[in-house]
């Protein structure tokens, strides 16, 4: 399984924008980055991996440095 109970193994663009909280228009730029997971065709439906994903999205992700003002 995929670690998670009742998680899904694939999920489509509609719910992939909803979990990523991202447009469609941007979902479908992210299929052109560079060591995007492969997209699937299922007929007329464009299926994700979940776990994939997840992980492709994470790695895009950068963490932000917040600078703190110190007061002597």
């Amino acid at each position: 399984m995929n670690g998670k109970e009742n998680e899904p193994l694939f999920m489509g663009t509609v719910e992939a924008c909803k979990r990523y909280g991202i447009s469609k228009r941007t979902l479908y730029n992210l299929f052109r980055e560079e060591g995007c997971p492969p997209v699937m065709k299922l007929g007329a439906k464009t299926m994700l991996e979940v776990a994939a994903f997840d992980a492709f999205i994470r790695s895009l992700l950068t963490p932000s440095v917040v600078e703190q003002n110190k007061t002597a």
